[in-house]
């Protein structure tokens, strides 16, 4: 097996035939799927080598359709090769009958990165990372709640004599637009206005709807028929400037 690859085999065996398949190279977690002919009953020990030369010898686990997995960790770096022999042990008699019967089975060996229980430890891992990000979401939204409804607090009215001087448009940023809110919701919204002072697409559709209200009056205050475009000029300024006197 050679980097993050995949091997697959199919083979046939005999009765106590043995059958020896010995993986070596790859990388991280090799993992082992064995698939045996349902009709019979195998039996598949296999042994780990270490890099001292030390061996480990176990059974695969097969359940009844005969599959089975395991997961050799450190593969390529602690553990250096996985040798495994399947087998099947039923016959007791016969053994002169040459016309045996074979019975098929198939193997794959599969470099990946994670055992199921690091994957699981991992998901884990991720799942208490997005829980803290998203407390963190919540406590820097409090912050922001915070300093937005400070804003509208520490500005609920329109000072006494104050008046519009400055055009005033969608995109721009200007205390002025807050003022400007506070009389649109009162006019013709009736919308929770944030402290923000941007002027965005809900200030221009107010201010549309105060200019359709008062096109007429604008419009002669400019001269000319106005458009509803939700700019705050010269005729819309003296306007709200008159019903704010």
């Amino acid at each position: 097996v050679s980097g993050q690859s995949t091997l697959t085999m199919v083979d046939a065996t005999k009765s106590w035939a043995g059958n020896w398949h010995k993986i070596i190279g790859g990388k991280d977690v090799l993992k082992l799927e064995f698939i045996g002919d349902a009709e019979t009953e195998f039996k598949v020990p296999y042994l780990i080598e270490d890099l001292e030369g030390n061996i480990e010898i176990d059974f695969l686990e097969l359940d009844e359709e005969q599959k089975g997995t395991v997961y050799i960790p450190d593969f390529g770096k602690k553990n250096v090769s996985l040798t495994f022999i399947p087998t099947i042990q039923n016959k007791i008699l016969g053994f002169d009958n040459n016309e045996e019967t074979s019975f098929a089975y198939y193997w794959s060996a599969t470099t990946v990165e994670r055992t199921p229980e690091e994957e699981e430890e991992f998901i884990k891992e991720l799942q208490e990372r997005i829980a803290l990000l998203q407390s963190e979401v919540v406590r820097l939204q409090a912050q922001i709640d915070e300093i937005l409804n400070r804003g509208t607090d520490s500005i609920k009215n329109i000072p006494a004599g104050f008046t519009f001087k400055k055009n005033l448009f969608l995109g721009m940023d200007d205390t002025d637009v807050i003022y400007l809110k506070i009389f649109l919701n009162r006019e013709v919204s009736h919308q929770e206005w944030s402290g923000s002072n941007y002027f965005g697409s809900k200030t221009q559709q107010a201010v549309k709807d105060f200019q359709e209200k008062y096109k007429d009056d604008i419009s002669e205050i400019a001269g000319y028929e106005i458009d509803c475009t939700g700019f705050v000029g010269t005729g819309t300024r003296t306007k709200i400037n008159e019903i704010l006197k």
